[in-house]
């Protein structure tokens, strides 16, 4: 049975957490961030049998993931493909 988890984080802390927490706290389904991360367009990284990653960083790469409504691009540098 997996427990309920509540994530608070405050602007200041940087805590590592497992994706499927991280997912449930996003609103995402977890299958689609360990997705993310396999593909490695959001900094996560493999222990054992689960990913864990760090909720801000994580938010960031799937913010630089949103196109620019005025050009089609992807804001930012991105974390795609095409950098690794």
């Amino acid at each position: 049975m997996l427990a309920m988890c509540t994530i608070s984080v405050m602007s200041n802390e940087r805590k590592i957490f497992p994706l499927n927490q991280i997912a449930t706290y996003l609103g995402v389904r977890p299958k689609w961030l360990v997705g993310e991360a396999e593909a490695r367009r959001i900094p996560a990284l493999r222990a054992g049998t689960q990913w864990i990653g760090e909720i801000s960083s994580i938010q960031d790469a799937l913010l630089r993931q949103i196109p620019n409504q005025s050009n089609g691009e992807a804001v930012g540098n991105g974390m795609g493909a095409e950098h690794g």
